[in-house]
């Protein structure tokens, strides 16, 4: 019989403090001998160290120093381990008993799966924030089934569009291999970033409804969030999508998107999206010290394109193999089909861009 795979937990905190002590609860009787838990401290000052340090001395505290973002600290975390799977966790995260050992167990029941999420709710678990993240060939993404009761989820395994951040598993050898999050997200769509490259590398993605991961969610976090969200929607599309797929689309995305400004503009959000596209804060939302327009973890559409950040080297780095199903119908194929074609605006706070 196969020894269970360890798991690296790895959980990004910032101004993350009071949420700790429900997660180690709530994590540290899944544990098992070979597993590790690493906590990376983007932001020094709510004493994270102290807190981990009494209540989890085992697990290991990283402090970059600066706030590198959810994608930078995650890959820090990652780095520091060697276990073949990795958990990621947000640190608002309480998984219930058992949901360790059942995405664990996925590792070796579904062999073509790069990587697999938990069922992640809300309110409590009485409600899905997401059973499987949704993705749209426009470039949108949206937590899948956000607010059904949760007596809708999943029965059993099923393969999803993308992966949420919020409580992913990834194999090491499928993180090395494409090399993690692309830390110029900084956070937001980082995950569906990540989970369309593994797809592209042959790899499947699912979600174990076994596996029940309570979530703090809060989709409004300020025009920051949707700065970010509009860029790096853009940027998951550029950076990803094969020449042979994004130049057909790009007639569709430059009407979307000027279908999308009246909506932003009835949402509140015009302002961060036009920033996000053609020049304005570059800052990460509650980063003081984030480098200027066009630097570092910031910038924006319109600057990045002119400072080669979509030059040759952006779309070759990680080389990317482009499997057979970006032919004829591609789109639909490693989407999947209702990724392809549905859309959801319900309203003018929607969750209409990654998120999760």
């Amino acid at each position: 019989m196969t020894a269970a795979p360890a798991i690296d937990v790895v959980v990004v905190s910032y101004d993350s403090g009071d949420d700790l002590p429900p997660l180690f609860e709530h994590l540290l009787p899944q544990l098992r001998p070979a597993d590790t838990v690493t906590i990376v401290d983007n932001h020094g000052a709510d004493g994270v160290a102290a807190i981990v340090g009494e209540i989890a001395p085992q697990a290991r505290v990283l402090a970059p120093g600066t706030n590198t973002g959810f994608a930078g600290g995650t890959n820090a975390g990652v780095q520091a381990g060697d276990a073949p799977l990795v958990l990621l966790l947000n640190p608002d995260a309480v998984p219930a008993p058992g949901a360790f050992d059942a995405l664990r167990a996925v590792a070796a029941a579904e062999p073509k799966w790069g990587a697999w999420q938990a069922l992640v709710t809300m309110d409590g678990g009485e409600r899905i924030n997401t059973a499987g993240n949704v993705a749209h060939v426009l470039g949108l993404g949206w937590a899948g089934r956000c607010g059904e009761p949760v007596t809708d989820a999943p029965k059993e395994r099923e393969r999803c569009a993308t992966v949420s951040g919020a409580a992913m598993v990834v194999r090491r050898e499928v993180w090395e291999q494409l090399g993690g999050f692309d830390e110029r997200f900084f956070m937001y769509c980082e995950d569906q970033d990540l989970s369309l490259r593994i797809r592209l590398a042959g790899w499947e993605l699912g979600i174990e409804p076994a596996a029940r991961v309570d979530h703090g969610y809060d989709f409004g976090k300020g025009s920051g969030k949707w700065e970010l969200l509009e860029r790096n929607r853009w940027w998951t599309v550029l950076s990803t999508y094969p020449a042979r797929v994004l130049w057909p689309l790009l007639p569709l995305l430059v009407l979307f998107d000027l279908a999308l400004l009246p909506v932003a503009a009835a949402g509140g959000w015009l302002g961060p999206k036009l920033r996000a596209q053609t020049g304005g804060h570059a800052q990460p939302p509650g980063d003081p010290s984030a480098p200027p327009d066009g630097a570092g973890n910031g910038g924006n559409l319109t600057g990045s394109v002119r400072g080669g950040a979509f030059d040759r080297a952006r779309l070759a780095v990680p080389r990317r193999r482009r499997p057979r199903a970006w032919g004829r119908g591609g789109a639909q194929r490693v989407l999947g089909a209702r990724a392809a074609t549905s859309l959801s605006v319900r309203s003018s706070t929607s969750p209409i861009a990654c998120q999760s």
